[in-house]
């Protein structure tokens, strides 16, 4: 099969799902975790990236977080995840984006007992209804994800959205037809 190589820019975003529940007695580095294609991403009208594409994550560093001090209710924990690759097509293609924003799936609640938030490292800010707002982080670090207490509930639950931004371009083939 022949291929016509295309490449979609940095910056441009991409709006995914938590597959599996992230529970924070399994957070551990080099957890795998799955998401799922929310939106395709279309440019000039043409689909680059269907629906229900897979995108494959990788935990890379985990870490106990105290706010008590911050105001932000005790002990959390947060997770820095990379993105590893996208699948559509019957073809893997490598990744590098970071999470922009996470908001509650149709559950309602993006994390049992609060709100998820996006950090570079620290907690840039909360927001209403477990929706946050946060910036890119770099790639080989991977974006921090402030995770709610947990236990043995989910720290953010299956259908979770998570908003992408392309940290470098995404270049793949689309199959000749």
């Amino acid at each position: 099969m022949t291929y016509t190589m295309v490449t979609v820019q940095a910056g441009a975003e991409l709006e995914v799902e938590l597959i599996d529940p992230i529970r924070t007695r399994d957070l551990r580095p080099g957890a795998v975790l799955k998401f799922g294609v929310t939106r395709p991403l279309i440019e000039n009208r043409m689909v680059l990236v269907p629906l229900n594409s897979l995108i494959n994550g990788e935990i890379t560093a985990v870490e106990v977080r105290n706010d008590d001090e911050a105001g932000g209710g005790g002990e959390h924990m947060m997770a820095k995840v990379r993105f590893v690759d996208v699948f559509f097509n019957g073809e893997s293609w490598p990744m590098s984006a970071s999470v922009v924003v996470v908001m509650p799936g149709p559950g309602g609640r993006a994390a049992a007992g609060g709100a998820a938030r996006v950090s570079l490292g620290r907690v840039l800010g909360g927001g209403r209804q477990g929706a946050v707002a946060g910036a890119a982080a770099g790639a080989a670090r991977g974006s921090a994800v402030l995770l709610a207490p947990g236990g043995a509930g989910p720290a953010l639950a299956a259908g979770t959205i998570f908003r992408l931004r392309l940290d470098e371009p995404l270049v793949f083939g689309l199959p000749n037809i």
